[in-house]
């Protein structure tokens, strides 16, 4: 990928900012952290953990749920424009 053609950092984070903000988070997600890096093939990207909040209980139905919001955030990044490759995983909180 050519480095002139990629869209700096900050108007992604902006365009993930907006989406966040425009967006409402399944009950069980306390906050959703990003990180803006190379993938292990050096390919701008966008790291999306969505932390979990403290004693959430999982069971499949809601694991199923949780995930299927997560790729259509990630759909929708990609249509609003974001020039990384958004990567997405479930996580307890810290």
């Amino acid at each position: 990928m050519e480095t002139s053609s990629i869209v700096p950092e900050q108007q992604d984070e902006e365009k993930v900012d907006e989406l966040l903000r425009e967006t409402e988070l399944p009950a069980e997600i306390a906050i959703v952290l990003k990180e803006f890096k190379e993938d292990h093939s050096g390919t701008p990207s966008l790291y999306l953990s969505f932390q979990l909040k403290p004693d959430v209980a999982l069971d499949s139905k809601t694991v199923t749920r949780i995930s299927s919001f997560i790729t259509d955030f990630q759909l929708k990044l990609l249509a609003n424009g974001l020039s990384r490759i958004p990567y997405a995983y479930l996580d307890e909180a810290a």
